[in-house]
């Protein structure tokens, strides 16, 4: 059996765009570099690096998600609002965050959803706390879950979701895919700093680098 049918396998409600296995680490380019021309300017990695714009990953999404045929949207957290923006549209904005690395967990703000047709949509799902904490803490008892990129789940957790619709589901040689948005190198010196000591090939570049786009005024897309 294939991973791709493993997946299948575990969340039969999944609908995804792509599979891929990737070689390298994930960046979305929610600073708009590609706009600014600097893409090419980002320092090199100790590995391969695939840069998405935020145009690339509605590409894809929407390939598979509808959003009309939803009545509520709800958007949990910062990455969410990037999405939003891409897509041009409206809905419940939510405060949540991811927090913690080793033992991470959520942190979500209660909130009531109106009837109807439900979906949560977020930029990226990783381990799937984040998703069950929003379910849990809106008191759901049916909705539908999207993002621009999904981890290949190790659970079936997000069974409890109607649909989960991904515009691609990436899994790499250790499990999970480094993925990492650009603006959070701006926004949390302490992330820039350990990701430039962990996988840049030249720490010091690369955090001068970003050091230099908040200088210059360049910041995330909401």
């Amino acid at each position: 059996m294939s991973w791709q049918e493993k997946v299948k396998n575990r969340l039969p409600n999944l609908i995804a765009g792509k599979f891929w296995w990737v070689k390298g680490n994930i960046f979305i380019d929610d600073l708009g570099l590609d706009e600014l021309g600097l893409s090419n300017d980002l320092p090199e990695l100790k590995v391969s690096a695939h840069i998405f714009t935020t145009a690339t990953l509605n590409v894809l999404l929407l390939q598979v998600f509808q959003p009309e045929l939803f009545s509520t949207i709800i958007w949990p957290g910062k990455g969410a609002k990037v999405v939003q923006k891409s897509l041009g549209l409206k809905g419940i904005n939510i405060i949540a965050k991811r927090i913690g690395y080793e033992n991470p967990y959520a942190e979500v703000t209660a909130f009531q959803a109106p009837k109807g047709e439900i979906v949560v949509i977020d930029d990226v799902i990783a381990s799937g706390i984040t998703a069950l904490e929003v379910w849990r803490c809106g008191n759901l008892k049916r909705a539908s879950l999207v993002a621009w990129i999904m981890q290949s789940p190790h659970d079936a957790a997000l069974r409890c979701y109607e649909k989960i619709f991904v515009g691609l589901l990436v899994r790499g040689d250790n499990g999970q895919v480094p993925i990492n948005s650009l603006s959070t190198f701006l926004e949390r010196q302490e992330v820039l700093e350990d990701y430039a000591q962990r996988y840049a090939r030249d720490a010091s570049e690369f955090i001068e680098f970003f050091v230099w786009l908040k200088k210059e005024g360049v910041s995330r897309a909401t």
